[in-house]
This record gives C-alpha cells, structure tokens and sequence, in this order.
C-alpha cells in the first residue's frame, strides 16, 4: 500500500512518524507491516487462546473451545483518519468465556488496539506502532499495557499475517499463549477483496 493523502507529512498514518525507542506497549515492523494491520484489516479472528491470566483471587484460565469472534469499532475506511477521535476509532473486541473451576462460565473482554501513533526506532529502519491490549474479566479488576506500566509479562500475542510475537503485560502475571488472525479487510472502494485481502 502506498502513501495516503492527509495532513501527516509523513503519508503513512495520521499522525506524523517520529523518531524514539520505547520498550513497552508497541508491536514492531517494517512500515509496511504496520500500514498492513492497521489500513488493511477490517475484522480480526481471536484465532487461539490458552493458558491462564493471574489476578487476585482468581487464576482465569482460557481455552480455544471458548473463543467468540472479534469485531472491530470502525465501521468505515474513513474513520481510521477523519474526525477528531480517529486514535480511539480502531479497537477490536473479544469476548471469550473462562474454564475457571471457581467460575467457570465468567465472561472475559479482550481488547486489542492498533494506534496510528507510530515512532521509527533510533538509529534503525524498524517501526514501532503504539499497540493496547486490555484484560477485563468479572469479578477481577481490568488489566492492561502501556507505555509507562510497570508489570509482569504473562503471555504473548502472535500476530499472524505479519509473523510478529508482541508480549502480553499485566495482572500478577500468567502465561496467556493467543493468535489473532485478520478474516476481513477493507474494500477501498473495490480495490481489494474484502474475504481475501487481494488486489482486484
């Protein structure tokens, strides 16, 4: 995908590439990869989920058999850029079910973000894309990444179509093991295929 026409001189996001380093709460590509998960992709598949995410009093713990698809809050190809809340306009939203024996049926959010604010790390041609993901599971208190929190790695997430492994932080730790997997992508107005993401 080429450069997009909008006020960010960079072309590549709305928001304008700066240079840094930044160690938590990013997932990092080449600039391609990062155009890729965040124009391309409309809709993500929670593709697997295992292990258990550790809080207090609680060890939830999460299987593949309990997964419900993802829906992203975009609705439009221009709500990723027009309007001034484009940076909250690209959420995705899981809902899965734990197998914990205290509560086995208690319902669990996870929330992926893919952010336009994106930084090129010092020194190398590597990209690093501001990326959230959000723990809420009842009865529990809401974990998630950022770039400031200071909190135990508890798993990973594998994002597939670019092949990047992005680790998981948050809660008393864990050890979480999740895929996501893109199932739909935006048209573009008949540029690609919306079930395979090629070209027309």
């Amino acid at each position: 995908m080429g450069k997009v026409l909008h006020a960010s001189y960079s072309g590549y996001f709305p928001s304008c590439i700066t240079e840094a380093t930044r160690e938590k709460g990013i997932v990092e590509g080449s600039i391609e990869d990062l155009m890729y998960i965040y124009w391309r992709v409309k809709t993500w598949e929670l593709e697997n989920i295992t292990g258990v995410f550790n809080t207090s009093p609680f060890n939830w713990q999460f299987d593949s058999s309990n997964i419900d698809l993802g829906s992203t809050t975009a609705n439009t190809e221009e709500r990723l850029v027009c309007g001034k809340n484009f940076v909250s306009n690209n959420y995705v939203f899981f809902k899965v079910l734990t197998g914990d024996p205290v509560e086995p049926e208690a319902a669990g959010d996870f929330s992926i973000f893919f952010s336009p604010i994106v930084t090129k790390k010092q020194n190398e041609e590597v990209y690093q894309m501001t990326f959230i993901q959000d723990f809420f599971v009842t009865g529990s208190n809401r974990f998630s990444n950022n770039n400031t929190a200071v909190l135990p790695q508890c798993g990973t997430i594998v994002i597939k179509p670019i092949g990047v492994t992005v680790p998981i932080y948050g809660g008393a730790g864990g050890n979480l093991s999740i895929e996501i997997s893109p199932v739909e992508w935006w048209s573009y107005g008949g540029t690609y295929d919306t079930q395979t993401g090629q070209p027309l």
